[in-house]
């Protein structure tokens, strides 16, 4: 049995004379008790899961930092380290690998020194 196939275009009906309004941040927020997850004024866990996800690849073994030159050591305060270690732990949950607390402290402070206005870091430099 032969099927029939329309194959002629129909032109979709568009209303222009209807206007729709963006729905308010804080309608949202109230309706669904919601909270903000991401910040547009500073890093957030998102926004470091984000930046793991994009700056390390695995060629094999544990997965390493893109664009990484060499390592360095670095003074650490011990309570800065706990909260690191924290949030290296948490991201290992949600990630397909479980990056190192170093790994995380050098992608957030990549986040700090690209998201730094200009203006504040031309004025830092000026002598």
């Amino acid at each position: 049995m032969a099927r029939i196939a329309d194959t002629s275009a129909r032109p979709r009906v568009i209303d222009p004379g209807v206007k729709r309004n963006a729905v308010a941040q804080t309608f949202v927020q109230t309706a669904f008790k919601a909270k903000p997850v991401a910040s547009v004024a500073g890093m957030d866990l998102l926004q470091v899961r984000d930046l793991m996800t994009q700056m390390l690849r695995s060629q094999g073994g544990r997965p390493s930092l893109v664009d990484a030159q060499d390592r360095v050591k670095l003074p650490k305060i011990a309570d800065d380290w706990a909260v690191i270690e924290k949030i290296s732990a948490r991201l290992g949950a949600d990630l397909a690998f479980k990056p190192s607390p170093a790994q995380v402290a050098a992608v957030m402070l990549h986040w700090a020194v690209t998201h730094m206005p200009q203006q504040d870091i031309d004025r830092a430099l000026r002598t």
